[in-house]
């Protein structure tokens, strides 16, 4: 999968065919930011299917309007790795996190990295516990007895899970008037983007495997 940087670069190219543009103080380049717009929307939807860029369009037309100025104002012309770096910039500071964010409160979560994966799926008893915690709220008692497994084990795994990000606990009262931790997944939604976990994070063994 091509990296925003790279697709900007290539896109640019492709249309301007030169390295540099050198728009006058009275050029309007609104047509080259209403483009640039576009670019980044077409990259986000290729590399996010599960996710449509609506709202920001505004404010990253608007920064890219006054990064580009700038940049045109100080040197008398703009690169097109300079243009690219300045939407990846805007990208990885404004909507990156805007996307993890909007993803989370549809009940969604990205995973990217091996390791993410194999944390929660290395064995058949990981999973059982990830279909009940999608569910309801669940204490390491409880889960320990609807898997029959030591509690020990249990604990390692939320502890882990709490690493990801992908668990909320919250104390309730138990039906003996104690109070206890319960735990769910954030999100009961998981999506493996296979296009984005690196070649190098993949173990070179391919008999790998994980026990609870």
């Amino acid at each position: 999968m091509t990296d925003l940087k790279e697709y900007i670069i290539q896109e640019c190219h492709k249309r301007f065919l030169t390295r540099k543009l050198h728009p006058t103080p009275q050029t309007d380049i609104t047509p080259l930011i209403n483009h640039l717009t576009h670019l980044l929307n077409q990259w986000i939807r290729k590399t996010h299917p599960y996710y449509t860029p609506t709202n920001q369009t505004t404010q990253t037309k608007q920064k890219l309007m006054k990064e580009i100025w700038r940049k045109i104002e100080k040197q008398g012309e703009i690169s097109i790795d300079e243009i690219a770096e300045t939407i990846t910039k805007i990208y990885e500071e404004n909507i990156k996190p805007q996307i993890k964010t909007k993803l989370k409160t549809q009940g969604i979560t990205i995973l990217k990295e091996y390791e993410e994966i194999n944390t929660l799926l290395k064995s058949k008893l990981r999973y059982k516990a990830l279909k009940i915690l999608s569910k309801n709220w669940t204490s390491v008692k409880q889960l320990s007895e609807k898997l029959n497994c030591r509690e020990e084990v249990i604990r390692r795994f939320l502890s882990e899970l709490r690493k990801l990000n992908i668990i909320t606990e919250k104390a309730q009262i138990s039906n003996k008037g104690r109070p206890i931790k319960v735990y769910k997944l954030t999100t009961p939604i998981i999506i493996i983007d296979l296009r984005r976990i690196p070649q190098h994070s993949l173990p070179e063994n391919p008999n790998h495997s994980g026990h609870s």
